[in-house]
């Protein structure tokens, strides 16, 4: 501060021009900073690219961000960028449901009212499907996909595996014949609901 141009640029050994522009700079407007930077996607993210983005969106929402980001000659963080602060949009996993056609439907309320029926005429008869060889005890579940929500980790129910299928037969053995019982009354109640459904 307080020194010649002159002084400055053989001092800290500088090129000429640039230490005279800076010091004219500084003595116009007493400051030293660039011009403010427009940024490239300030540029781009006018309203005509929004609703042509928009529209590419709605006639194609299965369309990655990858092929819309190509398809206008853009990168990939733009496109999510105006996907997700402009227009409002989520990128979601889909979900896998099971199909049932009226034909499943029908079929399923048929089967239904005849096992209502069947449940009428003997109703203390417990029945039990079982095939010893394929006793599958483990819940799936997908490490990646399955969520549960809950305020904190120990609220979490754990999915345990076991090995040992002949333990659970000798457990099934020991279970008392009042819970089996209780069990398939829930059962009928649920038929019941279905079918009325």
């Amino acid at each position: 501060a307080g020194h010649k141009p002159s002084a400055i640029y053989k001092l800290l050994n500088y090129p000429k021009t640039t230490v005279y522009q800076i010091f004219n700079a500084w003595e116009v407007e007493g400051k030293v900073c660039c011009k403010t930077h427009n940024m490239r996607s300030d540029q781009i993210l006018i309203p005509r690219f929004l609703e042509g983005l928009q529209k590419s969106i709605k006639a194609s929402p299965g369309t990655s961000l990858f092929r819309l980001a190509k398809n206008r000659g853009v990168s990939k963080q733009l496109v999510s960028k105006a996907e997700n602060e402009d227009l409002g949009y989520r990128s979601y996993r889909m979900a896998k449901q099971h199909i049932l056609t009226a034909f499943m439907k029908a079929t399923r309320l048929t089967n239904g009212k005849r096992l209502l029926n069947d449940l009428k005429s003997h109703g203390g008869r417990v029945i039990f499907f079982s095939d010893e060889k394929n006793w599958t005890v483990d819940r799936s579940y997908n490490v990646q996909n399955d969520r549960w929500l809950a305020k904190e980790r120990e609220e979490v129910p754990a999915g345990f595996t076991t090995k040992f299928p002949g333990s659970i037969t000798r457990e099934w053995n020991a279970v008392d014949s009042v819970e089996v019982l209780r069990a398939c009354k829930s059962f009928r109640g649920r038929m019941e609901k279905m079918v009325a459904a």
